[in-house]
């Protein structure tokens, strides 16, 4: 009677090993999908950012007139004028 419950027992911890193995690897496949996709992300959004770091830039250098312009539009917002 004790081989068959140690047989069983085997069997058993053989059949849950088995389970958490197939577990493991689908969520370590999981994972590595989730990561490369968080890379893609991750290489979009740095361009997005050198883009802007660019557009920024270049708004930085042409400045002239800031002044006079944002007076313009705040003056057409008032009194529903066109701007010149």
């Amino acid at each position: 009677m004790a081989e068959v419950f140690a047989a069983t027992g085997l069997v058993l911890a053989a059949g849950i090993s088995a389970l958490a193995s197939i577990l493991v690897a689908k969520l370590r496949t999981e994972n590595t999908h989730q990561h490369a996709a968080n890379l893609d992300r991750l290489s979009l959004n740095a361009n997005r950012l050198k883009n802007i770091a660019t557009d920024v830039a270049e708004i930085k250098t042409d400045v002239r007139d800031t002044k006079e312009a944002h007076d313009r539009h705040i003056e057409w917002h008032i009194e529903g004028k066109k701007p010149r």
